[in-house]
Parts: structure tokens; sequence; C-alpha cells
């Protein structure tokens, strides 16, 4: 489980079995996220996140 006062950054990805949490006061940016429960206090348009990333 992470808890963030602020932004939480994931550098490659979280899977979480079922069992991973992220929560955090600002925004969560995560290249993947399978099977786990994320609670961010701010939200960032999907146009915003990855705009720089290859597939």
């Amino acid at each position: 489980m992470i808890n963030a006062g602020g932004n939480t950054i994931v550098k490659e990805g979280v899977f979480g079995h079922g069992r991973g949490q992220i929560i955090a006061k600002g925004s969560v940016y995560a290249r993947i996220l399978e099977n786990a429960k994320v609670e961010a206090g701010t939200t960032e348009s999907p146009g915003k996140i990855g705009r720089n990333q290859r597939s």
C-alpha cells in the first residue's frame, strides 16, 4: 500500500493482484495499473498523461 500526501509517480506500473492500493491527495501517474485500487485527490485530463510515451 502506498499512502502519499501529494502526487504519486510510478515509474513503470503496478500489478496489484487484487491487493495493491495507492491513496494520494494529489494525482497518480503510472504507465500501467492492473488489479489495483487507486484513490486520487485530483484528476488530470487523459490527454496530458503519457503524451511523450512510445507504445
